[in-house]
């Protein structure tokens, strides 16, 4: 009789549990809908996942700015126009270039539309092709101190104080009526050692006064 009793219990239980959940009744909607609500919001939810951080990206270095090329140096050209040289005065220039090319460190540059003879970059002699109307053609050359005027002194028909550079001493020597070639090429020799000397003397100085001067500090 108990055992009985008791199952009529569950069975009872059992169908108010049904009644509960049953569609039609409130109470039982309201309850299968909160379950199935938390079980959706279970589904949805996502898992926890770590996202790193993507690393920065690194600048790119500087670009360095190349170095404007220097410009070359211009080239000096004379602007005076071309001198007509009959061959005889071709003839006593060439005479005059294989003295004047013999020496040394001599270079032939044409400035003011004459041939000039250089050493270390500087004229020691000039041509001149009746230059500004001269009388003569000629060729001026450096010249000792004193030169000029003991010269000029000796023959007035062979030298003459040029213009432009006379005044620094320079010597004017006529070459179109038959000079003594050997005359020309000492004083050309002596024009060359002057401009030469002068140079070296130059170039000393410089060294001289870079080995007086004091070592920078470094900071």
């Amino acid at each position: 009789m108990a055992g009985s009793t008791a199952g009529a219990r569950t069975r009872k239980a059992a169908a108010r549990r049904g009644r509960r959940y049953r569609v039609g009744n409130p109470a039982g909607e309201a309850v299968l809908l909160c379950g199935m609500v938390k079980q959706a919001v279970k589904k949805a939810a996502p898992a926890n996942k770590v996202v790193k951080k993507a690393a920065p990206a690194k600048k790119a270095a500087p670009v360095k700015k190349a170095a404007p090329a220097k410009k070359p140096a211009p080239v000096r050209v004379s602007t005076h126009p071309p001198k007509h040289r009959d061959a005889a005065a071709l003839a006593l220039f060439d005479r005059l270039r294989a003295i004047c090319l013999a020496l040394p460190d001599v270079t032939e540059v044409l400035a003011w539309a004459e041939p000039t003879w250089r050493v270390g970059g500087r004229i020691f002699a000039m041509g001149d092709t009746y230059h500004h109307g001269s009388a003569h053609l000629s060729v001026h050359l450096a010249a000792p101190a004193g030169a000029q005027a003991a010269l000029i002194d000796t023959d007035r028909a062979r030298f003459f104080r040029p213009p432009y550079t006379g005044s620094k001493g320079w010597l004017g020597v006529v070459l179109d009526t038959d000079p003594d070639w050997d005359m020309v090429a000492s004083l050309v020799a002596t024009a060359h050692e002057v401009i030469a000397a002068a140079a070296r003397d130059r170039a000393a100085g410089r060294a001289t006064t870079s080995a007086r001067r004091p070592p920078r500090s470094r900071r």
